[in-house]
């Protein structure tokens, strides 16, 4: 007995790599079990992103490309005609099967944190904070590239961390096919997977055959995109990953600027810079598609998942500036910085925060350490300091989503209750919105139906009492 206890954090140090995968992939398939019981991630809504991705996989699992003018990431439609073509198009599967490799992600924080040397314990915080940051367990689930795009971006820092090495200069030929992958799956990724060259300009970085890793990794990036590149030429005339998209995604976010010119659609996008930084650290996670606190009121599961982003920034931030003297981790901030600042030009909804919380996760699990040993040294001033700019920063860059959340999607929550028979919940969200003063008439009519069918009579004249008799039919 004592020598097991003695062995023990030896054998999870050891082997800690497969039970946060296990531990990331039973969370995720408990959720869509969950999910699906409450007819909640089933098929993708008309008119929607996902549904389109979604249609166009399937159509290529039977041999059809993609119509003119098709405006999705090209390999993240390869992936799920991948996935497809597995599960037999069942689509709770292929949302299974694409958990399975975003749950890849918290293993790789715990890989990049050894490489960074921040001990077993910086490195397994890191890793349970990645697994417990809801928004990125909840959009794994759903048809949308932002979780896998996450796993492409810590695989890229990854091995380039592994190509430091002498004996692994091959790794970053490696890297630079994840960087390619990562254009191809968004765009703005062009400025993470040119942001390690720059490190090159300075001599420091200029180790022995440092030319030969350039040269591998810009071979790796060129053998990714460049077939994508040719076939969007061949089929519609322009050298592009997905063509016409750049003018659309603008006309979407700066519609009015972009109709004026050039200047008019430069101005506003610097503008709009101060609000998206506020954004990006603001612990509300903006909804699209898919709204996290939504499915919370309806998944209790989903609750427990809740360190918010911006504690996990804050942290990183303490990580990356305790630990900058550390070629590894400089590599890691400038990867960050250059994802974050290719997306500040449009709305940062969470989902577009999603893949570089993988990267943050991992300085922040340094920032744990770095707290640790300034408490260790009893170096008080610091230490002090250190905790007031997290306090400070918590407050500066909290939002409240009870307020912040649209009327809207309170109301399809509490209409979606009465469907499911939780009466009790939708009465007390119900509540919530008459303090609010969002109309929910109708969804008090509806409420005050059902719970007369159910027969829970003094609940319905409960309902009847506070609403009025607008209520009954």
């Amino acid at each position: 007995m004592l020598n097991f206890q003695y062995n023990l954090p030896r054998h999870l140090n050891r082997y800690f790599g497969w039970y946060v995968y296990g531990f990331s992939c039973f969370c995720s398939f408990w959720l869509l079990w969950l999910a699906r019981e409450n007819s909640l991630l089933g098929t993708p809504q008309p008119g929607t992103d996902q549904l389109t991705m979604l249609q166009t996989a399937l159509g290529l699992t039977h041999g059809r490309l993609p119509d003119p003018g098709y405006m999705y990431s090209p390999v993240y439609t390869l992936f799920l005609a991948l996935l497809s073509g597995v599960s037999g198009e069942n689509l709770t599967m292929m949302r299974a099967l694409q958990a399975a490799f975003a749950a890849l992600a918290p293993v790789l924080v715990y890989r990049i944190g050894r490489r960074l040397r921040f001990g077993f314990a910086g490195a397994q915080l890191g890793a349970l904070l990645y697994c417990f940051y809801g928004p990125a367990l909840l959009i794994g689930l759903e048809f949308l590239r932002a979780a896998p795009l996450g796993v492409v971006f810590l695989t890229q820092l990854w091995l380039l961390l592994r190509g430091g090495s002498r004996r692994r200069r091959a790794a970053w030929f490696w890297a630079g096919m994840a960087a390619g992958i990562g254009i191809l799956g968004r765009e703005t990724f062009v400025a993470v997977a040119l942001a390690p060259l720059l490190l090159l300009l300075f001599r420091p970085y200029r180790w022995a055959g440092w030319r030969g890793r350039t040269g591998r990794y810009l071979a790796g990036v060129a053998l990714a995109v460049i077939p994508v590149l040719g076939f969007n030429w061949m089929t519609c005339g322009v050298p592009a990953v997905v063509p016409g998209h750049t003018a659309n995604v603008l006309g979407a976010y700066h519609g009015e600027a972009v109709k004026e010119g050039v200047a008019a659609t430069a101005w506003a996008m610097m503008t709009n810079l101060p609000g998206q930084v506020r954004c990006f650290f603001s612990n509300y996670e903006i909804p699209n598609s898919l709204s996290f606190y939504a499915h919370g009121e309806i998944l209790g599961f989903l609750r427990v998942f809740a360190v918010p982003a911006n504690v996990l920034l804050l942290l990183a931030l303490l990580g990356g500036v305790g630990f900058f003297r550390r070629r590894g981790v400089q590599l890691t901030v400038l990867l960050i910085a250059a994802y974050v600042g290719s997306m500040l030009f449009f709305t940062f909804f969470y989902r577009f925060r999603v893949p570089v919380m993988g990267p943050v996760c991992v300085l922040a699990g340094g920032g744990l350490v770095f707290l640790g040993h300034l408490w260790r040294g009893k170096k008080w001033w610091q230490l002090g300091a250190a905790g007031l700019f997290l306090v400070l920063g918590m407050i500066l860059t909290w939002q409240s989503p009870h307020v912040m959340r649209p009327a809207g999607e309170r109301r399809s929550v509490v209409a979606l209750l009465i469907l499911l028979d939780r009466l009790e919940e939708a009465e007390t969200l119900l509540d919530g919105l008459q303090q609010d003063r969002i109309g929910c008439t109708d969804l008090a009519a509806r409420l005050y139906g059902r719970l007369r069918e159910t027969g829970a009579m003094e609940a319905a004249d409960r309902i009847g009492r506070r609403y009025g008799r607008r209520v009954e039919p």
